[in-house]
C-alpha cells in the first residue's frame, strides 16, 4: 500500500484547494480524495487475495476486505471453491506490508462453529 505517497498527494491537493477556495471546500475535497484513495486501496487488496488463490487454481466466489481500525492492515474473509470438488470454504485473511513495503497476505481456514 502506498500510504506515504497517498499522504503527499492528499496534502498537495488540500493545499491547492485551500489556495483556490474556502476552507470548507478544501476540507471537503480532501476528505473526498481520502475516501476515493481508501476505496482504491481496498479494491487492490481484494484483487490481491483473488489473484493469490486463482494462481493456485482455486475459484474465489467472494472476498470482503476492510481496513482495520488501527489502519495498519486489511482484514476480511474470502470464500474459495475447489474447482474439482465444488466444495467451498471460508478463509480469514490479513493483508499487511512490512517495513520495506513488501506485501504480506495470510489466509487461514475458519473453523466451523457447529
Amino acid at each position: 500500500m502506498t500510504a506515504p505517497f497517498r499522504t503527499v498527494s492528499l496534502f498537495a491537493a488540500a493545499l491547492l484547494l485551500a489556495a483556490c477556495g474556502s476552507p470548507e471546500a478544501a476540507e471537503e475535497a480532501a476528505a473526498t480524495a481520502a475516501e476515493e484513495s481508501a476505496e482504491r486501496d481496498r479494491a487492490l487488496v481484494e484483487n490481491a487475495v483473488r489473484d493469490a488463490y486463482e494462481a493456485e487454481g482455486a475459484e474465489v466466489t467472494d472476498v470482503t476486505m476492510e481496513l482495520a481500525p488501527d489502519g495498519a492492515r486489511y482484514i476480511g474473509n474470502a470464500t474459495i471453491r475447489d474447482p474439482e470438488s465444488g466444495n467451498e470454504i471460508t478463509v480469514e485473511c490479513r493483508y499487511t506490508t512490512d517495513a520495506g513495503g513488501t506485501p504480506r497476505l495470510n489466509c487461514d481456514r475458519m473453523t466451523d462453529a457447529g
